[in-house]
Formats: C-alpha cells, sequence, structure tokens
C-alpha cells in the first residue's frame, strides 16, 4: 500500500494561513456559529429529519461463500451478466475447486445479487439470491455430461423417399402420329396435340394418353376436363387455360421455355415443371406431386392434404402460404420464398430443406420427426416450434430469425449450425424431456450457436421449472437472458435454465469466442472480444464544516474500486474547499494535501462546476480489503486544518442516526456518481435525498436521480 506521510512544513504553513477558509468561506474556522451543532440545527431547516437507522452508506455488505467448478473469475454485479452492461462489485480469479469466502457492497435497494463464474474464453455461469444477513452459499457444480448423439454427416436424411425428375418426361417434338384433340374422343388413347385456336378440352379418359402444346400461345377460355392424360408443354408454348380440372391420374410436364398459366389447380395428379409456371391457388391431394426445376409462382396457397402429397423444389418456388397438413412432404433443394406463412400441422409429415428457404412465418405445430433443415431458413416474422415434434439442423446449417419461440419442440443442431434471434427468443416447457435446444456436435471445438438479443420466459407460471433444456456442445450467445433459478427453491430440483452437457454462455449476442465461416448455408458467426464489465466505484464525500448551511458535499470526494483480487484502489476525484485537507485510510496519512495532489493551489477548487477540470488522481494503489470489510466501508476519513495550529479537525464515518459529514454512494450502472456543484446542496441537486435521510428504507435509489445542472458530470 502506498501511503504518503503529511509532514511538519505543512502543518507549519496551515497555521500561517490565517485567511484561507472553506469554498472561499471568510468566517474564522471555531466561530460559534459554524460548530457541528449548528450545522445540525441547519441540516434539518434545509435537507430534513435523520432517521435514527441512517448509515449515511447507500451499500450494505453481504457475505458470500462461493465455490467454483473450473478455472476462471468469479464476480457480483445487481443484474444478469449476460449482456455485460452491469458494473462488476467484486472480482477474483479462482481455481477449480476452489472456495472463497468474502463480503460485497451491494446497493441498499438491491433485489437480486448475481454471482457469476466467467471461464478463461470468457463464457459465464450465473447463480442469483435475494441477500440476507446470512452467509449467502453459491456453488458451481459440474454439471451433467450427456453422450452428444453421432453429428450428422450432410446431409440429413429424410425417411420418405421423394419423386425424382427425369430427363426423358421432356420430349422435344410432337409424335408426327400425334392427332388433333378433338378426335380424343374417337380413340381415347395415344398421342394428340392441340390446336392454338382451341377454346375447351373434354378429354376425361380411363387409359394413359398423351396431349402437346407445341410452340405457340393458347388461351383456353372454355373447360378443360382431363384424366388420365400427360398434358406436356414443349419448348416456346405458352398455355393459358381459366377453368382447369385436372384428374388424380393426370400429369403436367413444362419444358424448358415453356410457360403455364391457371388461376387453381385441385389435383391428385403431377406437375413437373422446367420452365414457368404461374397458378394462383393450387390444393394437392392423393398421389399429388409437384416437382419444380424453373419457376413456380403460386399466388395464394399451396394445400398438400396427405400422405402421398409432396412438393420439390429445385428452381424457383414462390407462394404466398405453405400448408403441409394430413401428413404430406415438402422438400427444398433450391430456392423457396413463402410470403407470408409456412404451417405444419399434422403428425407424421416431411418438412426438409437443402437450399435457400425465406418465409414470412415458420409455425410447425407437429408431432413430426423429419422436420430438417440442412442450409438455410430465414425467417422474417416468428418461428414457432411449439409441439413435441423434433426440428433438425445439420452441421453448418443456419436458421436467421426475428423471434423466435420453443415449447415442447426437440431442437437438434450439428456442429458449427446456428440459429440466430435478431429479436426475441421465448421460451415456456415445462418439463426436461422436451422443450430442448441440443447440440449433437462431438467436437467442443465446433459447438453449435444459439444467438439473440433476448431469451424470456413465456411461462404463465412464474415459478414454472424447466422453462429451457439447453444441451451438448452448444453456446448460448444472448444481449439478456432470463435469470435461472428453481421452482423448488428448498429442493432445486426444478431449475428455469436446466444446462446438462458442456453449455457455455456468452456476455452478449456478439461475443462468443466462436468462428464460423458464412456460406450458402450459414449466416456465419466471428465473435468478438468479451465484453469488458465496468467497475464499481464507491463515493466517499466529506464536508469540511467551514459553513454550517453548505451541504454540497464536494469539499473532498474520493471514490474506491471494487475489489480485484482483494484489492482496490482509491481516487481524489474532488477538491471543493479552500483550507488545507490530508485523506486519512485507518489513520495513517495516504495523501498530505487535496491540492497539492491536484497541482493547485489551495485556494483553487478543483472538479466542482468552476475551472479547472482535472484528471482523477490515484492516491493508494492495491488497498487490502480485509476479512468482514467491503470498499464502501473502509476507515477514510480527512484532516483539516484551520487558521491556527489548534484549529485541526478529523471527519470520518457518521454515527448512525447522526447528521453527516461525509456520506458513501455506489455508483451507477456505469461505475459513476455525480456530486454537487459548488454552492448547491445536494438535497437540491438530488430531490430524493432528504427523504432517504429522513426514511433510511425509501428512495434508497435516490443518487440516480440527479437535476441536469446542479451536479459535477464528468
Amino acid at each position: 500500500m502506498k501511503r504518503l506521510m503529511i509532514g511538519k512544513a505543512l502543518i507549519m504553513t496551515s497555521a500561517c494561513a490565517a485567511m484561507l477558509v472553506s469554498c472561499n468561506r471568510t468566517t474564522d474556522f471555531y466561530d460559534p456559529y459554524h460548530d457541528a451543532n449548528e450545522y445540525s440545527s441547519n441540516w434539518k431547516d434545509i435537507v430534513g429529519e435523520v432517521d435514527a437507522n441512517q448509515t449515511w452508506n447507500t451499500s450494505v455488505p453481504v457475505k458470500i461463500k462461493a465455490t467454483a467448478n473450473e478455472d476462471g473469475t468469479i464476480r457480483v454485479t445487481t443484474d444478469n451478466p449476460i449482456g455485460g452492461k452491469t458494473v462488476s462489485l467484486f472480482s477474483q480469479t479462482v481455481s477449480k475447486g476452489e472456495t472463497i469466502d468474502f463480503t460485497v457492497a451491494a446497493p441498499q435497494n438491491a433485489e437480486k445479487l448475481y454471482v457469476s463464474l466467467y471461464d478463461n474464453q470468457g463464457y459465464v455461469r450465473e447463480q442469483n439470491f435475494v441477500p440476507n444477513g446470512d452467509i449467502n452459499i453459491v456453488n458451481f457444480t459440474t454439471t451433467e455430461q450427456i453422450a452428444a448423439a453421432k453429428a450428422p454427416a450432410r446431409i440429413i436424411a429424410s425417411t420418405w423417399t421423394f419423386a425424382s425428375d427425369d430427363d426423358s418426361l421432356y420430349p422435344n417434338v410432337v409424335p408426327t402420329r400425334a392427332k388433333d384433340i378433338a378426335q380424343w374422343n374417337s380413340t381415347k388413347t395415344g398421342d394428340f396435340y392441340v390446336p392454338t385456336t382451341t377454346t375447351g378440352i373434354e378429354a376425361w379418359g380411363s387409359e394413359n394418353f398423351y396431349i402437346y402444346f407445341d410452340k405457340g400461345t393458347y388461351n383456353i377460355t372454355g373447360n378443360v376436363n382431363i384424366n388420365y392424360a400427360t398434358i406436356i408443354l414443349l419448348p416456346g408454348a405458352v398455355v393459358n387455360i381459366t377453368n382447369p380440372n385436372i384428374g388424380a391420374n393426370s400429369k403436367i410436364i413444362v419444358s424448358e421455355g415453356a410457360t403455364f398459366n391457371s388461376p387453381s389447380i385441385n389435383m391428385g395428379g403431377e406437375i413437373f415443371n422446367r420452365g414457368e409456371v404461374t397458378i394462383n391457388k393450387i390444393d394437392m391431394y392423393n398421389a399429388g406431386v409437384i416437382y419444380n426445376r424453373g419457376t413456380l409462382k403460386v399466388n395464394d396457397i399451396i394445400y398438400l392434404n396427405n400422405s402421398t402429397t409432396q412438393v420439390i423444389n429445385e428452381g424457383n418456388l414462390n407462394a404466398k402460404n405453405l400448408r403441409v397438413q394430413g401428413n404430406s412432404h415438402f422438400y427444398n433443394i433450391g430456392t423457396t420464398v413463402i410470403e407470408e406463412e409456412t404451417r405444419i400441422d399434422c403428425n407424421d409429415p416431411t418438412w426438409r430443406n437443402d437450399g435457400q428457404y425465406t418465409t414470412g412465418t415458420y409455425h410447425l405445430s407437429s408431432y413430426a420427426t423429419d422436420i430438417i433443415n440442412n442450409c438455410h431458413l430465414s425467417v422474417k416474422g416468428t418461428t414457432y416450434l411449439v409441439s413435441e415434434g423434433h426440428f433438425k439442423m445439420d452441421a453448418n446449417s443456419s436458421l436467421e430469425t426475428k423471434n423466435l419461440e420453443v415449447q415442447h419442440t426437440m431442437v437438434y443442431l450439428g456442429e458449427h449450425s446456428i440459429i440466430k434471434v435478431s429479436n426475441e427468443a421465448k421460451m415456456y416447457s415445462s418439463v426436461s424431456d422436451k422443450g430442448y435446444i441440443e447440440s449433437v456436435a462431438q467436437d467442443a471445438a465446433k459447438p453449435a450457436v444459439f444467438t439473440a438479443k433476448s431469451v424470456v420466459s413465456g411461462c404463465y407460471n412464474a415459478n414454472q421449472g424447466y422453462v429451457i433444456n439447453y444441451k451438448g456442445n452448444l453456446v448460448v450467445a444472448a444481449d439478456s437472458h432470463f435469470d435461472n433459478g428453481y421452482s423448488d427453491s428448498y429442493h432445486k430440483q426444478q431449475p428455469y435454465i436446466n444446462i446438462i452437457g458442456n453449455v457455455k454462455f456468452a456476455q452478449s449476442a456478439t461475443s462468443a469466442d466462436v468462428s464460423i465461416p458464412k456460406s450458402a448455408c450459414s449466416c456465419g458467426y466471428n465473435g468478438d472480444e468479451p465484453t469488458v464489465i465496468p467497475q464499481q466505484y464507491y463515493y466517499y464525500a466529506f464536508e469540511d464544516l467551514g459553513t454550517t448551511n453548505d451541504f454540497d458535499f464536494n469539499d473532498v470526494v474520493l471514490r474506491v474500486s471494487a475489489p480485484v483480487d482483494g484489492k482496490s484502489d482509491i481516487q481524489l476525484c474532488a477538491a471543493g474547499g479552500t483550507l488545507p485537507a490530508s485523506v486519512n485510510l485507518d489513520g495513517a496519512v495516504i495523501c498530505s494535501d487535496v491540492h497539492d495532489a491536484f497541482g493547485v493551489d489551495v485556494k483553487t477548487m478543483v472538479n466542482t462546476g468552476a475551472e479547472p477540470t482535472l484528471p482523477f488522481v490515484t492516491i493508494s494503489t492495491d488497498v487490502e480489503i480485509g476479512e468482514g470489510q467491503d470498499a464502501s466501508s473502509l476507515p477514510l476519513s480527512i484532516t483539516v486544518y484551520g487558521n491556527n495550529s489548534n484549529d485541526i479537525r478529523t471527519i470520518s464515518v457518521p454515527n448512525i442516526g447522526n447528521v453527516p459529514l461525509m456520506i458513501r454512494v455506489a455508483g451507477n450502472d456505469t461505475g459513476k456518481w455525480f456530486w454537487s456543484r459548488e454552492k448547491v446542496n445536494i438535497s437540491d441537486s438530488y430531490p430524493d435525498f432528504g427523504a432517504w435521510g429522513a426514511n433510511y428504507n425509501s428512495n434508497a435509489n435516490w443518487y440516480l436521480n440527479f437535476v441536469e445542472g446542479r451536479v459535477t458530470k464528468y
């Protein structure tokens, strides 16, 4: 500890300074009008009464015993450390298995304290409690390890076997044997062509036959009733059908360079497209198949209605809505854009994405196990995973969504896969074996990442256990996350956040120590440096009793840093008095004169709203915080030297319930406190101060609410 001893020369100089007074005060130091009795009387007139239990300290001591399960740093904060937006009240490096006992200066009105263990990569585990007068015990025990499932090889396969597209489906010319479709009724089988002048087609057969549209434009405004037909649009054909009725046993083949337009199609047949197809609405049933390798635009909705219905997109698919129901099947290999809603609400469907899939909202309310994202899924609104189904993501795949809701769905993430929530993730499971996000990556160096701006609990019961279950080699990175705790606080059997395996929590959404390259399937993740947690400071503000009606508490302002590894620093922040004053720690001088420390004349005030404004001065380093001590309870005092050698007064911690000459104030969420400007009473700069002084249990956060222009900001 560095200590500067006051010299005899200073005392002699002080004795000769007959005209020096505190804060430009011209009255004698020991004038009867300036004694403690008058100060006390004026205080009650100007500031108010004093609570008999008033300590004049905005902090209270809280005892904590913490045990670490790995090497790292234990910190204490007043808010959830995820996000790194709250000051550290205490910091100490620890070794695996080490137990530390300490006392922390907590804000008087702190509803909770958070004790967190930061590992050497910057990941954090937190526990919280409501402070009490007993020793608060925190154990960071080793979590249950689970055997990760084998990391899936790309690509995760679905159990459903999808249809294939074959070049043989796409002839280049009309067969020479083809007849005019007007002759269909005579043969009802074979090959037929459609003249461009045709206005309607009646070919409802029971045997297979082929209908060809050659190059040209066909506007068919009458009824088209076709069954057991294969309709082939050759390159260059443009077919506009107004009233289609395509039977369950029919096919539509659209060649590259062909165009097919229709208001709607209700069919159990098949559509194979390598050209351009625009349909207002598609309702697929029975064994209906759509295989798109071209461009398919559906102005309204695609309904898939039963267990043999399937859509495969290998090209560009754009629809307003997609409804997968009746245990039907959807597979995207190309680019799919669903403008409004993708909804999967049957028990045994398939939804698989191996390409680029974008949708307004994504709603999984199914018990399905074949819901698979092998590449990139982008949801502009909310992703609802609210069933007891499975949502699987392959290695290096990604889901980007504005909001996310997870209830009972089991979410499986491959190595270096990413769920990125730009806004809010809401969790509301209630059991330990459902409603989880699990990384199945075997390689701990390639964890899956779940990142969100905020993660909140959506449970109606605030005391619900297993709100979310995190498992495996998973990194959770959020700017804010709801607190952990237990629904059964006594037995601690049902945690709100159930952690199983090698789960790590980053300090913010962008600070995870993970690097995942951006690719066609991955949105990528490159973690920033861990958030620097601001340090708390505790301010000791003194009056030197130069006058008895001036309560600005800026004559000497010190601040003590929250302890790091058991040691704090002391800084001189302001000198608003004009009398020589030393600073003492446990009776020993650590600063012989505050003005000398700033390098100014004794008549010059520093950092009180007038010139000069100077940097704070460190007057003592590595001050040990002893057992049972905290940074707000150091035995700091000042000694003020008046008009002669006998005019010496030491000002220290006030007795409980007395009018103070010194107050102790914790910093705000950035560690700062702004003292009053010169000649501004503290009750004027902080309107709630008097109410707190009169009632210790009220207005405990008075120091956060100041009047602009009446405090010294920095």
